[in-house]
């Protein structure tokens, strides 16, 4: 969730914006989005369109690459930095 927190800041994603990508990246769905938030299936929608938008990314599985790639970059980083 380290590497998804970071890609949210990053990224300029508000506070909610921000607890959507993270469910998004756990594979939740967005009825399960809908109830862990309690909030409306359209204000999910809402919040997935923007952080699709702010991300450059037009899937939920395109989300999890680039948090994913983001992560292995950082790790391939910090290992050369450290030798």
């Amino acid at each position: 969730a380290g590497v998804a927190r970071f890609v949210a800041t990053e990224h300029g994603l508000t506070q909610r914006e921000s607890e959507v990508m993270l469910l998004l990246v756990a594979a939740k769905t967005r009825r399960a989005i809908c109830e862990e938030l309690t909030v409306s299936p359209d204000t999910v929608k809402t919040h997935v369109r923007a952080v699709y938008r702010k991300l450059g990314v037009h899937s939920q599985q395109e989300l999890i690459d680039l948090v994913e790639n983001h992560g292995e970059a950082n790790k391939a980083k910090e290992s050369s930095s450290a030798q």
